[in-house]
């Protein structure tokens, strides 16, 4: 009897074992995953303040008085130096605004005012530091984009948000490196019409937000173990470990979530169903989404874009195997 009262003692010991040792674990993955959702939620905090107020800049923008008097100076083919009312006059105190929003921002790359025509009139870049007013013989057409197209069709008061893509200079992605260590420019556009005193559309005006003022933040991070990505709506990289991975749709190449994790986590990740955590046998993932035409101020009349065509998601992939690890080191 005492053998069995031995061995009853010993197994019972070994279940209390497993049991601390697996709320052990237990403890440990739980403050992994929350460690990572304070990540993620600080992520999307970086974003939103990148975004939140260029809503309200364009709106700004738009209502300056130096657009009003180009306009009035074209009608009335004021193009020479004749007085403060000329259309160059006019062109310099919008530089000059443009130059001072740039400067005291830091995150736009460019401002610009286009006509009905899809004329660039006033063009401001931002390069490395530098402020550059576009003289008037570099100025370009832009009447093919799709954020003209979008934005000239708007009414007062409106905003378009484009997509997040890489810049286009003269119909070529923009590189601002070498072709061998390229360095091109994240951009996401804010635009809304310009109306003159009779209702009639006279252009827009546009800024370009520079998208790698948060997109490199996203990749910032202590944490060991874990993927993050920022994704599109149609699961191509905004954000990857792997810079090279990320934009390659605009070189029609196939990186993306898609390609790399299973149908069953892409299509509930990308079906934007407000699920916040998902779990395969091997995958666990943290994930939040994020809606940039609905993230302002909510007096700005943005297009109707529906919520499910335009978000981005902010993921974090942890491999359990790797979780697993860390409970063993522990």
């Amino acid at each position: 009897s005492s053998t069995i009262l031995v061995i009853g003692s010993f197994i019972l010991l070994v279940a209390i074992g497993y049991i601390i040792f697996d709320v052990y674990s237990k403890n440990i993955i739980d403050n992994s995953l929350s460690s990572w959702e304070q990540e993620i939620n600080y992520k999307v905090k970086i974003v939103d303040k990148s975004l939140i107020d260029s809503g309200n800049d364009v709106l700004f923008l738009s209502q300056v008085p130096p657009i009003q008097g180009i306009i009035r100076a074209r009608d009335n083919n004021e193009f020479e130096e004749v007085g403060s009312s000329s259309y160059k006059v006019w062109v310099e105190r919008l530089n000059v605004i443009f130059s001072q929003l740039g400067e005291i921002k830091q995150i736009y790359s460019q401002l610009r005012y286009i006509d009905e025509k899809g004329n660039e009139m006033v063009r401001v870049d931002f390069k490395s530091g530098d402020i550059i007013v576009v003289s008037e013989d570099d100025l370009q057409n832009k009447a093919d984009t799709s954020y003209f197209k979008n934005t000239i069709k708007l009414k007062e008061g409106e905003v378009f948000i484009s997509s997040l893509d890489l810049n286009l200079e003269h119909g070529e992605i923009e590189n601002q490196g070498t072709e061998a260590n390229p360095n091109y420019i994240p951009v996401i556009r804010y635009s809304t019409p310009i109306f003159d005193d009779s209702g009639n559309t006279r252009g827009m005006v546009i800024l370009n937000v520079r998208a790698d003022s948060f997109l490199e933040e996203i990749q910032k991070t202590n944490k060991e173990i874990g993927k993050i990505f920022l994704i599109n709506a149609k699961g191509f990289y905004l954000s990857h470990p792997n810079s090279k991975k990320e934009f390659e749709f605009m070189f029609d190449k196939k990186a993306s979530f898609y390609e790399d994790y299973p149908e069953e986590l892409t299509e509930v990740l990308l079906a934007n169903k407000g699920k916040t955590y998902l779990e395969t046998e091997e995958l666990i993932v943290i994930f939040k989404y994020i809606y940039p035409v609905f993230e302002s101020v909510e007096e700005i009349n943005f297009q109707n874009i529906p919520q499910e065509n335009y978000f981005w998601v902010l993921a974090i992939v942890l491999e359990k195997d790797e979780i697993n690890e860390i409970v063993d080191e522990q």
